[in-house]
């Protein structure tokens, strides 16, 4: 994590995972193309065991925040990384900053919306169908 010189931004720079997120999975996706080439085409479902397994570790995470008091509000198949053929879920440190996305579903931000946010989840596992409401 760095700072700006104004100390007005926050630079959270990860590891890349060559595995990439659930996203590339279910497109097929390499990561050295651009998400427009990546994500044009349609995906194609993954296998039952694997939906079952991922969606598995999935709600482990979401529980495990929420046990630790952190609502995850930004849970999509892009935010799902993949590394070593396990689920982990990206994208929650804009909670410890206190950046609110402005969709108005994440208004009033709670466990009950993260699960919506994952039922939409596990339909794009499922039908390979984007959809984008939990997203800003």
């Amino acid at each position: 994590m760095n700072m700006s010189a104004d100390k007005r931004h926050i630079f959270m720079i990860r590891d890349l995972e060559k595995e990439g997120s659930l996203r590339d999975h279910i497109h097929g996706a390499d990561l050295s193309s651009a998400y427009g080439e990546k994500y044009c085409k349609p995906g194609k479902p993954l296998y039952v065991n694997r939906i079952r397994k991922y969606g598995r570790q999935i709600l482990e995470g979401i529980s495990y925040l929420s046990n630790c008091g952190i609502v995850n509000y930004h849970l999509h198949s892009g935010n799902i990384i993949i590394q070593n053929d396990n689920a982990k879920i990206a994208e929650i440190e804009n909670l410890f900053f206190g950046y609110q996305l402005r969709h108005p579903l994440h208004q009033f931000s709670n466990y009950k919306n993260t699960r919506f946010c994952f039922g939409l989840l596990v339909i794009t596992l499922i039908f390979c169908i984007r959809v984008d409401i939990c997203r800003q």
